[in-house]
């Protein structure tokens, strides 16, 4: 977990239009900060919406995996790799 003095690196993970997203990138405040977005359905409007705000966003297609573990496994790879604090649903 981050220190007080550390930013707060917060990811959301998203599959429509990024309409919340948009209200977390634009409501954001200091230490949390959103440093990705992990998405599942490519071609979703969230995905624009990290790259207009200049945020990572990884695509993990659930439909690519042989199972939900499988899927949960590359998601918290994803999460590890990018030292992730708080997840956003």
């Amino acid at each position: 977990m981050a220190e007080a003095q550390d930013i707060v690196r917060v990811a959301v993970l998203a599959s429509g239009s990024g309409s919340n997203l948009k209200v977390l990138l634009e409501a954001q405040m200091k230490p949390a900060k959103v440093t990705l977005v992990i998405c599942n359905v490519a071609g979703a409007g969230a995905i624009d919406k990290a790259k207009d705000d200049g945020v990572p966003c990884v695509l993990i297609e659930h439909k690519n995996y042989p199972s939900r573990e499988a899927f949960d496994g590359e998601l918290v790879e994803a999460l590890v790799k990018a030292r992730i604090d708080w997840v956003v649903l």
